[in-house]
Formats: C-alpha cells, structure tokens, sequence
C-alpha cells in the first residue's frame, strides 16, 4: 500500500509563509502566512496546523544574511528561523535537506506519484 504523501513548505521569517500540498490530491493544497504574534512565530498556532496537516515531508528555505539588512531584523529573521526547526524537531526526526530535489523524486516514486515540478525546475546547479 503506498504512503500518503504531504509536502510541507516553509519560508521561513515573520513575513514567510506554510504550505501543504498533497501531491494525490492536488485541490487541497493551502499556503497561508505563519502565524506570528508580536514580533516571533507563534510556536502554539504553528503546531496546531503541523499537527493538522501531518506532513510526511517538510522543506525550508535555505536562507543566509543579506548585503544591508540590520543586526536587530537578522536577529529576529534568525530568531523566526529557529523557531521553525524546533518546532519540526518536536514532530519527529528532522534533517537538512541538501539534495532535496532527488529526496522528493524517491518518496513521490515509492508512493507511485509522479513528481508534479517540471525536470528542469528540480535539477540542481
């Protein structure tokens, strides 16, 4: 029997978002702002919609300091990142993904579902 597959995607930051897609059923897919109260990620209402959803898969957005940004919005924007990997470390096993492109290809493949990203999007330069 294969394996429901659910993709979630974060960007991560105070102004970043969540998706969750289900490769078998395309129409539920949903991507919403992460919930964020004050000026951090509200752990609570991240984990309500985590658990929610389920994932089997979770991707974030590899990110790195930009040329200009202040020290206190990289604090926060590295505060808001961290947040999110602890809160998926709760959810089970959690490592980074440095060939996520070919990771995606093998859990699609073994649950029979085709990789719906064109090839020349997954490739990796």
């Amino acid at each position: 029997m294969a394996t429901e597959i659910n993709i979630m995607a974060i960007d991560p930051g105070l102004s970043g978002a969540v998706a969750f897609y289900f490769p078998t059923h395309p129409e539920l897919i949903t991507a919403e702002d992460l919930p964020v109260a004050g000026h951090e990620i509200d752990v609570a209402a991240l984990r309500r919609r985590i658990d929610q959803f389920r994932p089997t898969v979770a991707i974030v957005e590899e990110v790195a300091a930009r040329p200009g940004q202040g020290v206190v919005s990289m604090f926060r924007f590295g505060q808001a990142f961290g947040t999110i990997l602890l809160v998926l470390t709760n959810f089970g096993e959690f490592s980074e993904l440095d060939d996520f492109p070919e990771l995606l290809d093998d859990a699609l493949a073994a649950a029979s579902v085709p990789n719906p990203l064109p090839a020349q999007r997954r490739a990796r330069s």
